[in-house]
């Protein structure tokens, strides 16, 4: 199955999709309603922050600056702005797919027969949670291909291209935060200095349109949401820190405990410091930009484990299930080959399969707030890191 082939039968079944979205009724497009009820409340002279949209939790809680993206979608009509955004979704999941497998088949499957396999299966692994992001109409697949241009720019010693990009997807989920101790790790002093001004500038550029005293009020609301929205963060249940205080804890009948956040950041904060000087100065002949790949994607894919976000946010973990998928092709011994993909089938489950219309709505509301989408999540990214040490020879 060649490149073309995939492409048009993801375009096929996204058309498909949205027809029967617009049949059944269910062409609402929360999340989307939401940016352009807030960019329309803004064009009106409103604050979009501390009022819901569409639902009782539709709440804008982005950046001021943002909703100048959206502002061009707010000017047309809302079916007409739902439907050119469901538009972008499908180009920016192809564009994010064909990105991916491009910067991973040069390293590991180059002129390989398989080399549209992974292609076609991570489409499949991730159909459930592309599901939800074109049902919903949300931005995460297009900030995750934001900070795939970013990776690509630091490795082609861009950096303060990466930095602006960076600073831009900032505004939008300050979760991304947790890639600038990687910045400040790897010495991208140039990421860094890009990420500093480009901030100060989104900060101030929508005082332009709105004045100063105005786009002060925006930015403390804006603040003022977002601590609103992570008041759960300890008892999350798809975080680590959820996990600990809900499951671990609790069979002890202990009650939750903050200092779990702190012990939890450090030692994911140990574990990147050690897995980049490892790469540094421990293996030799490596494959430096694979190494960059894993660290950088690792990070992101950890966020909706460190934060407190919408199940939609595991899509995160696209290059990191790549990857793994890669690397199973890419295994010699076909028992073992079988062996991973069967624990995989099974133990995570809760992430591929995390769709209403694939299980009953009961069984999937207990999976997230029990925990198990984090938890398989974890197990994703553990046997990536497994797979990738293991064959390391055989891809340096």
């Amino acid at each position: 199955m060649n490149k073309k082939k995939n492409i048009f039968i993801i375009v096929s079944i996204a058309s498909v999709f949205l027809f029967l979205e617009f049949m059944n009724g269910r062409s609402d497009f929360w999340d989307f309603r939401v940016y352009y009820d807030a960019a329309n409340e803004l064009l009106l002279g409103q604050t979009p922050y501390g009022k819901s949209f569409g639902v009782s939790s539709g709440f804008y809680k982005y950046s001021p600056v943002t909703l100048l993206f959206f502002t061009p979608f707010a000017i047309l009509p809302y079916t007409t702005a739902s439907i050119l955004f469901y538009i972008l979704i499908v180009f920016v999941f192809i564009k994010m797919l064909l990105s991916v497998h491009q910067f991973l088949s040069s390293h590991i499957l180059s002129k390989s027969k398989k080399e549209y396999l992974p292609f076609l299966i991570t489409s499949i692994i991730v159909s459930a949670h592309i599901i939800r992001e074109l049902h919903l109409g949300n931005i995460n697949l297009m900030l995750l291909l934001l900070f795939f241009v970013a990776f690509i720019n630091i490795e082609k010693k861009r950096d303060f291209l990466a930095g602006v990009l960076i600073a831009i997807g900032l505004f939008f989920k300050p979760h991304f935060i947790v890639l600038l101790p990687l910045l400040v790790l790897k010495a991208h002093w140039k990421s860094l200095i890009g990420v500093i001004i480009i901030s100060g500038v989104l900060v101030l550029l929508p005082a332009v349109f709105y004045g100063f005293e105005w786009n002060n009020v925006l930015i403390n609301d804006w603040f003022n949401t977002m601590t609103s929205h992570n008041n759960q963060l300890m008892t999350s249940p798809n975080t680590v820190y959820g996990l600990v205080n809900n499951h671990i804890l609790d069979l002890f009948g202990l009650p939750p405990n903050k200092s779990i956040i702190v012990i939890v950041l450090s030692i994911v904060a140990t574990g990147v410091f050690g897995m980049v000087m490892f790469h540094k100065y421990k293996i030799e002949n490596i494959n430096k930009s694979l190494a960059n790949y894993l660290e950088y994607f690792v990070l992101i894919a950890l966020i909706p484990n460190l934060t407190h976000t919408d199940t939609e946010h595991f899509l995160w973990s696209l290059p990191i299930i790549m990857l793994l998928v890669y690397l199973i092709i890419s295994m010699k011994n076909i028992r073992k080959r079988i062996q991973f993909v069967v624990f995989l089938l099974v133990i995570a489950f809760p992430w591929y399969l995390n769709s209403p219309d694939l299980l009953p709505n009961n069984i999937i509301k207990s999976l997230n707030q029990g925990g198990f989408l984090g938890l398989s999540n974890l197990i994703i990214i553990g046997i990536s890191l497994f797979l990738f040490y293991m064959q390391r020879k055989k891809l340096y």
